[in-house]
């Protein structure tokens, strides 16, 4: 391949990136916009890395967006009055579990861990930076069940008093689905359905007993 040819596959590669740069800024000047699809053209892998970071960062803030969009129809369906109190204390453990189920989710680095058991020169650094993650995120992961169990029981409460059963936990659901946290939420419903069949069960033959007693 000469060098021509390598330098009309990089023209090629870079005419994307060219023309997205100088389209998404309209309110520029025609000089400018025109100089900008220039640099960009032969410059392109720069702007191939910017666009993969605000990509990135957009993907981020539309998840953020779609949580509080959530948070707000939840609120909406399960405090049709201004109790403001009541969606204080919902929004604290709204938030208490959505950020402790993303702390779950992260991948964390065990550098720290490396660096601490390096400075008290112990004789596996390695190992006991690994016996350090495992012992936090079982922390972790206790707190966070407690969060979840604290917000679906709340919303399985609110729920109940509601006239429409299942638009909140169907919320519920797309929340934990959202945040990467949909087999914890599924395994706590489908543990508090066949806690409330239980009680159910219960209650229909207690009610039966008293009313054989009765009659006897």
């Amino acid at each position: 391949m000469e060098l021509s040819d390598l330098i009309i596959v990089y023209l090629a590669c870079g005419a994307p990136f060219a023309v997205h740069y100088s389209t998404s800024r309209r309110s520029e000047p025609v000089l400018r916009k025109v100089l900008n699809f220039i640099l960009a053209l032969l410059a392109w892998p720069l702007f191939a890395v910017t666009l993969v970071i605000e990509q990135i960062q957009y993907r981020a803030l539309a998840d953020e967006r779609r949580i509080e969009k959530l948070r707000t129809e939840i609120e909406e369906g399960a405090f049709p009055t201004d109790d403001m109190q009541s969606v204080f204390e919902f929004r604290e453990t709204f938030y208490r579990y959505v950020g402790l189920a993303r702390a779950l989710n992260e991948k964390k680095s065990e550098e720290f861990g490396n660096e601490l058991f390096d400075t008290v020169e112990h004789p596996d650094e390695v190992l006991a930076a690994r016996c350090l993650a495992r012992k936090n995120r079982a922390l972790l992961e206790r707190h966070c069940d407690r969060a979840l169990t604290e917000l679906f029981s709340t919303i399985v409460d609110l729920e109940n008093s509601q006239s429409e059963r299942g638009t909140l936990l169907e919320l519920a659901t797309k929340l934990a689905v959202q945040i990467g946290d949909a087999k914890r939420g599924g395994d706590f419903l489908i543990s508090s359905e066949s806690s409330a069949e239980q009680r159910a069960a219960t209650t229909s033959e207690s009610t039966r007993s008293r009313a054989f007693r009765n009659a006897a």
